[in-house]
């Protein structure tokens, strides 16, 4: 098969609307502990995973995506 192009325009793809009905989004990190038994380099450790937080009511775009439930807010925004 060859490699097929394909051009997207981002206007025409839908928004991810938060439950709470914002459309914005801040980039976040939800960081998980490695303990030492299963590290690599057999030390502890700490791996960032990407994720979008509600500008307005701090929900997990992420963890909503993996729960069928809306996610609570984690973060209070001022």
């Amino acid at each position: 098969m060859e490699n097929m192009k394909v051009n997207i325009n981002p206007a025409d793809l839908p928004n991810v609307v938060c439950g709470c009905g914002n459309l914005y989004w801040i980039h976040a990190s939800i960081l998980k502990k490695v303990s030492k038994i299963v590290s690599p380099n057999g030390e502890e450790g700490v791996i960032p995973i990407p994720d979008m937080i509600c500008s307005k009511c701090g929900s997990s775009v992420t963890l909503a995506m993996n729960n069928d439930e809306p996610t609570k807010p984690k973060l209070h925004l001022v």
